[in-house]
């Protein structure tokens, strides 16, 4: 395995005080299915508090497998997943947005992002409370009436990342949650999802195919090669948070895509 990695300011600004362990360890971790079609082989990431994780590779590499191993959706077939110890534990402040928005048609905007609030009992009052700082916090208040068929690709994602944010995650795992999107659209969310993390604090894995989205979001980009999945490498982005769109155009940044490009292929044609 070819991996970089270096001391990033990127994730270490979102961190304060003293370093406390990794938020998330992953040692050995396998998945096969059926008893023998390996998906996912001897898998070792360390996710520390504050990072920002893009993980990437071609498909069938088993990016959407880790992500389900780390929300408890499955379970490893070997290996060991480790949560710091932390009140309230990590694992029930887990959010996970999918690649589609998942919303509830006959709900509105303000009860779709409530749900997750409703079905752990928080009483109504508070819960809608808290719906609405989250869906003014991903710049929808004008929408909080309205119902799925009236929104946009864009405001659907963004109705489906403020549901997630009401339980305060201290993880957030999303599944190529923009590759639907137009690249205008698909851009603008990037630069709207690290402003929501400045104001948030929350720990992020974000599954993608594309190069310039997992360099313009992560402190660190994985490379996953197939057959069976495996990490390939690892490569720090020091790059300075806030990031804008200016940060698209610097010489640093296309530095960036072109090593992740070069991993990438090497993963293809290696």
């Amino acid at each position: 395995m070819n991996t970089q990695l270096s001391q990033s300011n990127a994730s270490a600004a979102m961190v304060d005080g003293p370093a406390l362990g990794p938020l998330l360890e992953l040692d050995g971790v396998c998945k096969s299915f059926d008893g023998h079609t390996s998906v996912l082989s001897e898998v070792d990431l360390h996710i520390e508090r504050g990072d920002f994780i893009a993980l990437i590779g071609p498909s069938g590499c088993g990016k959407s497998t880790l992500l389900k191993l780390v929300a408890g959706l499955i379970e490893p077939t070997a290996g060991r997943l480790s949560f710091a110890e932390q009140h309230p534990p990590v694992r029930d402040r887990l959010a996970y947005v999918f690649q589609d928005a998942t919303l509830l048609p006959w709900l509105s905007v303000l009860d779709n992002v409530a749900m997750p609030l409703k079905i752990a009992g928080v009483e109504r009052a508070a819960r809608l409370k808290r719906a609405r700082e989250c869906i003014d916090l991903v710049g929808l208040s004008h929408a909080v009436d309205q119902y799925p068929r009236q929104l946009s690709g864009g405001m659907r994602m963004r109705v489906s990342i403020a549901r997630a944010l009401t339980v305060e995650p201290a993880l957030l795992l999303l599944d190529e949650p923009f590759g639907a999107l137009d690249e205008m659209t698909r851009n603008t969310l990037n630069e709207e999802l690290l402003r929501i993390r400045e104001q948030s604090g929350w720990t992020a894995m974000f599954v993608t195919h594309s190069v310039v989205e997992a360099v313009f979001l992560a402190s660190r980009v994985v490379v996953l090669a197939p057959s069976p999945g495996r990490i390939d490498a690892v490569l720090d982005i020091p790059l300075d948070y806030p990031r804008t769109p200016e940060t698209r155009g610097s010489e640093a940044f296309g530095r960036l895509v072109l090593e992740v490009t070069r991993a990438l292929h090497g993963v293809h044609h290696g």
